[in-house]
């Protein structure tokens, strides 16, 4: 837990676990942050600093509610909004104003340079 009595100021993902904690957990299930190099820690702190606005709180609510949360290994809409923000982090926040699963996803998988730095059998199709 992060003390919040000291003079520091908390970055968006300190302030994210205090105040969201259940999307921070649901961040640090995501498969491409269990090593996380710099490219990662900007679009985990883009993310952090959206979920963070008050307007998108119902959308990651929604997100996190996706599948049997019981059985996934992780949040998959989260995993898209990772890879969006690997490359094109204001497209994400485009993407929450008027959230869709489908588009969420479609843009990850269809759109983003990042898909080709991962291997295919992540998500076996589009469908999937």
């Amino acid at each position: 837990m992060v003390d919040l009595s000291g003079s520091e100021k908390l970055t968006a993902l300190e302030r994210l676990s205090v105040e969201y904690p259940s999307l921070y957990a649901e961040l640090n299930k995501l498969p491409d942050l269990k090593e996380m190099g710099n490219l990662g820690k900007a679009a985990v702190n883009n993310i952090a600093m959206l979920a963070l606005t008050p307007e998108y709180r119902t959308t990651f609510e929604s997100m996190m509610n996706e599948g049997i949360k019981a059985m996934r290994k992780y949040c998959t809409p989260l995993q898209a909004l990772l890879w969006i923000n690997y490359d094109q982090p204001s497209l994400g926040n485009n993407l929450l104003q008027d959230y869709s699963l489908a588009k969420l996803i479609g843009v990850a998988w269809k759109r983003n340079a990042t898909l080709g730095n991962f291997p295919l059998e992540r998500w076996q199709d589009f469908n999937t």
